[in-house]
């Protein structure tokens, strides 16, 4: 009972058999039973140890596992199924050739080999003539042609002149003090006329022809004031044209400036122009001369160029002739060429087809005994496999019964796992534990053995104080006797991940 509930509650096989190969992590897990369970597993060779600690019980426990050669193996070997005998393939006959279309009519008597053949030697075909080259005629040279010079530009004249303004009346240009004086003598005038008004030379005509006076300079004054403010307005008309003129004149001046730079460029241009002119004026009659030894030249060339012309229409004519002859040579030859290659191909086909034929009728005297000898072990299969059959079920008999008996003798088994450590500061400490079978897998020629035992929180500490750390079982029935020792790595990763486990 305390085996099958150890199996529920950890479900230690999955992951003995699944995890030999994990490293010394801690894990959570979750039993059948919904208990919670924390595993470190430290795998050394061959054997696996898994300290488990049970979180709502607060019980620990070390799982083991390793390999006994302890037991006995099965002795009996498993049976070797016969083997099936492979039924021989049917030879299959070849195909007879045939000539091609081109050639069948060579071979309608069946014949073996052609008696048409020629030997037909490969045309050569004709070089066609080069066609002559038309000489060039030269170019007549051209009287140079004096150049043209630039135009000075004009100038644009004088600027407009400024209008002069209209000058002010007199009494205008002075009429404040005119004012002034005025008052001051009608002051005078006044006392005086009241002061003597016995001796008044004047009679009343004479006040009327001065009145009349005033009149007239009054209206002289306005006629000469309106004619002052006329000229005014045309002089500031005047003054608007002037400055419009004056810009365009500026613009103009500016126009004229840049016109000239351009002027002097172009006279200086020109001026190497007419010293090239010069020099090609006088080089122009050698020029004329080279020209006429050109041309005769020329003359010369096209009178050779004419009859190598003729020569070439001739040629010409002949290559035409010869090569029409060549293509009708060569099809000639390619066609030969052509039933040559299906003659060789049929005759050695018919050749490959005989002895293809030959070996066909070997083949189909080897493939009638190989059937008969094919018959013959498929009889003697049948009764092997008959045989191996019930050898077969007797050996699965045996091993489920070699296994069974043996499992249960291996559940009988007790054994021990012995710890030896260094520890600190100086010391040995040994550990046992008392190993308890909980299951057992048979592996040709050994037995893997899985066992369970409990742990005490003072032996987790001790183990957490090592600084060496290995093991063993003692009887050797439940593993190997000899020390496996952990590498440094390992015992401090266990050191710390036992701490872990038990703050979990």
């Amino acid at each position: 009972m305390r085996k099958k509930s150890l199996l529920r509650r950890v479900g230690i096989l999955t992951v003995l058999l699944f995890g030999a190969c994990a490293s010394n992590q801690i894990e959570r897990s979750v039993s059948q039973n919904g208990e919670v369970q924390y595993q470190l597993k430290i795998v050394q060779e061959d054997s696996m140890l898994i300290f488990v600690k049970n979180q709502n019980r607060g019980t620990y426990q070390l799982y083991y596992y390793d390999n006994s050669s302890y037991f006995k193996a099965f002795s009996q070997s498993r049976p070797i199924a016969p083997r099936k005998p492979v039924r021989p393939v049917s030879p299959t006959e070849p195909t007879k050739p045939y000539p091609e279309a081109i050639v069948a009519h060579e071979y309608a008597r069946g014949e073996r080999v052609s008696t048409y053949r020629r030997y037909i030697s490969q045309p050569v075909e004709p070089i066609r003539p080069v066609a002559p080259k038309t000489p060039v005629m030269p170019k007549r040279p051209q009287e140079p042609q004096a150049p043209t010079p630039p135009v000075e530009p004009k100038h644009p004249g004088n600027p407009p002149k400024k209008p002069e303004p209209p000058r002010k009346p007199h009494h205008m240009m002075f009429e404040q003090k005119n004012l002034q004086l005025y008052q001051s003598n009608n002051s005078r005038d006044n006392q005086s006329t009241n002061n003597g008004k016995g001796n008044q030379a004047p009679s009343k005509g004479n006040n009327g022809n001065r009145g009349g006076n005033s009149s007239r300079v009054e209206e002289e004054r306005r006629r000469q004031e309106e004619a002052y403010n006329r000229a005014m307005q045309q002089y500031e008309r005047d003054m608007r044209a002037y400055e419009t003129a004056m810009r365009q004149h500026q613009q103009k001046m500016r126009d004229y400036e840049m016109a000239m730079r351009h002027y002097e460029e172009a006279r200086k241009t020109y001026q190497q122009r007419l010293r090239d002119y010069e020099d090609a004026k006088r080089n122009f009659s050698n020029v004329m001369r080279q020209y006429e030894r050109d041309m005769r030249d020329y003359e010369t060339a096209m009178r050779k160029y004419e009859e190598e012309k003729r020569q070439y229409q001739n040629a010409l004519r002949r290559y035409e002739q010869e090569y029409a002859q060549y293509r009708i040579d060569r099809d000639a030859y390619d066609l030969e060429q052509r039933k040559e290659a299906a003659r060789n191909r049929y005759e050695q086909a018919i050749r490959q087809y005989d002895r293809d034929l030959e070996q066909y009728h070997r083949n189909v005297e080897r493939y009638q005994r190989d059937m008969q000898r094919y018959q013959d072990e498929t009889a003697n299969y049948q009764q092997a496999l008959m045989r191996y059959q019930q050898n077969l079920e007797q050996y699965e008999r045996a091993l489920v019964n070699y296994k069974q008996s043996m499992r249960s003798q291996i559940q009988g088994q007790r054994d021990t796992l012995e710890v030896t450590m260094e520890t600190l500061p100086s010391g040995q400490t040994n550990l046992t534990f008392p190993l308890e079978v909980i299951d057992a897998e048979y592996r040709h020629p050994q037995w893997r053995i899985y066992a369970v035992s409990d742990v005490s929180v003072d032996q987790l500490y001790a183990i957490m104080n090592m600084k060496s750390f290995q093991f063993r079982v003692r009887n050797g029935i439940l593993g190997k006797t000899e020390y496996r020792k952990l590498s440094k790595n390992q015992e401090k990763k266990l050191q710390q991940n036992i701490e872990k486990l038990m703050n979990s």
